[in-house]
């Protein structure tokens, strides 16, 4: 059997939307499989392999375990994933998630009113569907504080070729998230964090929009001149 060569430079922001996009619509498919971050391994793996050669769970010197190292010919690239579970307490989410429980929960008109006793028969219904572990309100993984770890590892990277650092943000629930904000208190974050002025790429997909933004120490430091010299002339 002749081997393939996969020939490619780096992995770019693009092809890192892309794949957001197709784990957003899987998880839609399968709501009840693909839950929690580590569920996704095999389909980052599987789509990212069809152009990449892809490593999981790679441990490197001094920085510790990287949940993806995508390698080629030239210009390896690392890619942490976060993923922000469904806040299954709304019921839109719940009758995707968990299919007819609401249906069968009654009184129905009571459900947005009696929730304890709804998330008691919601509880049920996942339980009987093996999934007691999903969790009944919205969930903090795709903040900065909590990926603070993950830029840090992100910018000890070390190699000149190494330039492709990606930290995706996966959220699964109903509300996406504002750009500005997101995009400020990861650079708060960073101003800590991060080392030198290497560059984590973070991408943010929500099923209603996809964006991304670069944060870096450096970053920080250049908007915070930035708005020096515009209070200066002011």
């Amino acid at each position: 059997m002749a081997t393939v060569t996969k020939n490619w430079k780096t992995l770019t922001i693009g092809q890192v939307e892309e794949l957001a996009r197709t784990l957003l619509d899987l998880a839609d498919r399968y709501p009840l499989t693909l839950v929690t971050e580590r569920d996704f391994y095999p389909a980052v793996v599987a789509h990212l392999s069809k152009e990449h050669n892809v490593a999981e769970e790679v441990v490197i010197d001094n920085v510790g375990v990287i949940d993806f190292r995508v390698t080629g010919t030239t210009n390896p690239a690392y890619l942490e994933l976060a993923v922000a579970r469904r806040a299954l307490g709304n019921l839109e989410d719940v009758l995707a998630v968990a299919g007819d429980a609401y249906s069968t929960f009654k009184p129905k008109q009571d459900a947005t009113k009696n929730g304890e006793a709804f998330s008691a028969h919601l509880r049920r219904a996942l339980r009987d569907s093996g999934r007691a572990g999903v969790r009944i309100a919205t969930s903090p993984e795709l903040a900065a504080s909590t990926n603070k770890t993950e830029l840090w590892k992100l910018s000890m990277l070390q190699g000149g070729a190494t330039k492709g650092r990606f930290l995706l943000l996966l959220d699964l629930r109903e509300a996406p998230h504002e750009k500005a904000d997101l995009e400020a208190k990861y650079l708060k974050v960073a101003e800590t964090w991060m080392e030198g002025d290497a560059v984590a790429r973070v991408v943010y997909a929500h099923r209603d929009v996809v964006f991304h933004f670069d944060v870096s120490q450096g970053k920080v430091k250049r908007r915070e001149t930035a708005l020096k010299k515009k209070a200066k002339k002011h």
